[in-house]
């Protein structure tokens, strides 16, 4: 858990909210916290739902690093994949 904290605080986002889910100030931590309970998450634009990735269904993941690099390089909203894809 102490490694999840630091690397929200390296992205400027305070850990302390990722109770709140998607109501909270910045909804990362709780998609990390989906994503490590098997749901694959993908970047989107913000305020849209359009991929910031081609082959986003491919390229969805789990993997909490390769969240927070899209967190770094984009800042986007993040989409969970529903559906028999997840």
């Amino acid at each position: 858990m102490e490694q999840f904290e630091r690397a929200l605080t390296k992205l400027g986002i305070d850990s302390a909210y990722a109770h709140e889910g998607f109501r909270a100030p910045h909804p990362f931590p709780s998609a990390v916290r989906l994503a490590m309970r098997g749901f694959r998450v993908t970047p989107v634009r913000v305020r849209t739902k359009i991929p910031c990735k081609r082959g986003w269904t491919e390229n969805a993941t789990t993997d909490p690093a390769k969240l927070a690099m899209w967190e770094a390089h984009f800042n986007p909203n993040l989409s969970i994949l529903t559906g028999r894809a997840n």
